[in-house]
């Protein structure tokens, strides 16, 4: 049930890997998200709703669409993460982690022991309801399969990335330009110096561990210049963007069809 580790070895063999964030809390949408072929659906329950049953929902939908599906917690609690971890998901990203405390606390709340510290219940979702393996088993591939992704989003985060990026269990540190812009004091300035320098030193350090975070490739022109960097891990956005974006055009071809008419 778990695949993270297969994810894992592609990015290490330079394969391509995508991923897009999932706002709208439907698993019909998840599911075709996967049949489509996007490897890593991402939960976005920091800004958007999923209660426990829509959440557990998708990630079954992602799963028989042949993806992996983490979730983006608002916070590292243990008890929520270990929750959600037992429903099965793929991994946990959190947002703003400023320190190598906080992404140690993530990591011990995401593995088992002796490498972290959850709960361990070897009969949930995530070990098959105890089908097909033993508990040692599930512990073992449990920690090799799933993700643990810290946010860096502030200034704290940027200064702190060599201790973080030192734990061996972080996967790829993503970057949240806009808060990061913000805890710089030039919230939507993403072409300040200081923006800038701080995103370029993160990626650059994340990047020679092979653990950056995925490019954002909305376009086709983006994932072309994605590849001329050698970039394989590609960030296609989120439902939302995908939907607003097509909208977008398929509207836009209308009223210039109308135009035309007059």
């Amino acid at each position: 049930m778990l695949r993270g580790k297969e994810i894992k070895e592609r990015l290490r063999r330079g394969e391509v890997v995508t991923s897009i964030m999932l706002r709208f809390p439907d698993a019909n949408l998840a599911e075709m998200l996967a049949i489509q072929g996007v490897d890593l659906i991402i939960i976005d329950n920091e800004h958007y709703p999923f209660d426990p049953e829509t959440m557990i929902q998708v990630i079954r939908a992602s799963h028989a669409g042949g993806a992996c599906c983490m979730v983006r917690l608002p916070n590292a609690e243990p008890a929520r993460i270990a929750q959600v971890m037992d429903m099965g998901a793929d991994g946990i990203q959190i947002p703003s982690v400023d320190s190598y405390e906080e992404a140690l606390q993530l990591r011990n709340a995401v593995k088992f022991a002796p490498v972290g510290t959850r709960g361990f219940c070897p009969i949930t979702r995530a070990a098959a309801y105890g089908h097909g393996m033993t508990p040692v088993e599930f512990a073992r591939i449990s920690n090799e399969n799933t993700f643990v992704v810290p946010q860096i989003e502030t200034r704290e985060g940027v200064e702190d990335i060599d201790r973080i990026l030192s734990i061996p269990e972080v996967d790829w540190v993503p970057i949240g330009p806009s808060d990061l812009s913000a805890s710089y004091g030039c919230p939507g300035e993403y072409s300040n110096p200081q923006v800038v320098n701080a995103i370029k030193a993160v990626q650059e350090k994340s990047a020679a561990l092979g653990r950056s975070g995925g490019v954002m490739c909305h376009s086709p022109q983006a994932m072309a210049e994605a590849r001329e960097l050698g970039t394989t891990f590609l960030s296609l956005g989120s439902d939302q963007q995908i939907l607003m974006n097509g909208l977008k055009q398929l509207v836009g071809a209308v009223r210039d069809w109308q135009s035309n008419q007059k």
